[in-house]
């Protein structure tokens, strides 16, 4: 029975948690995302449009496609890292409304019988 009941003590960190702070925090990746992801098509012309040759041209093109996957990784790690934090801020907001009715209810009085 431990493990199904929630003590306070295991819970009352979620006074000091701001939802909003990390929210702030997912607004911050999907800017970096969107950043990211509006250097695609420069990447990408500079990738498939750019046409000379010489000694550095073949590591040149290497180089290019690789820049080009590390930036649409980067890009694909910051959304999911903007839609995991707004799913946790959507959890914290919920577990402090729980939190929050739990102390309420603590407080109230006990019906008599």
């Amino acid at each position: 029975m431990s493990g199904e009941i929630s003590h306070r003590k295991d819970v009352e960190f979620l006074e000091n948690c701001s939802p909003p702070l990390v929210e702030r925090n997912a607004d911050e990746y999907k800017r970096l995302h969107d950043m990211l992801a509006a250097v695609d098509p420069s990447a990408e012309r500079a990738e498939k449009h750019t046409r000379w040759k010489s000694e550095g041209s073949e590591h040149y093109e290497t180089r290019l496609a690789e820049s080009r996957k590390l930036l649409s990784r980067l890009a694909e790690g910051y959304a999911k890292a903007d839609s995991a934090l707004r799913s946790y801020a959507y959890a914290l907001t919920t577990a402090k409304s729980y939190y929050s009715n739990g102390k309420v209810n603590e407080q109230a009085p006990m019906p008599r019988s």
